[in-house]
């Protein structure tokens, strides 16, 4: 089965969060399921990230390469939107605007 996960159940299930309903871990877990993380969701991470609501155990430039281990599929992720160097450009901006 094709399954597009949603952000706050990607970050909830790389967290290892208790919200994570036993259904949703079956789907995630299953070797036979393809993942999906859309562009939408990598950049709500690198914004929470940026405006200090997130903390990730990886660097931002390593966080594709991170969710490709766990067996996320990135596929529909266009790769120039999301180059690590764009990930640190955009946390900087970020940062900064949320500073100012």
């Amino acid at each position: 089965m094709n399954c597009l996960v949603d952000t706050h159940l990607l970050l909830w299930y790389l967290t290892g969060d208790s919200r994570v309903s036993k259904q949703h871990l079956v789907v995630l877990q299953d070797a036979n399921n393809t993942i999906h993380v859309s562009n939408a969701s990598l950049w709500e991470i690198v914004i929470k990230v940026s405006i200090g609501k997130l903390k990730l155990n990886v660097s931002l430039p390593q966080l594709k390469d991170y969710l490709m281990d766990k067996g996320f599929n990135l596929r529909f992720c266009n790769s120039t939107l999301m180059t690590s160097k764009r990930f640190c450009i955009f946390h900087s901006i970020i940062r900064i605007l949320s500073t100012g």
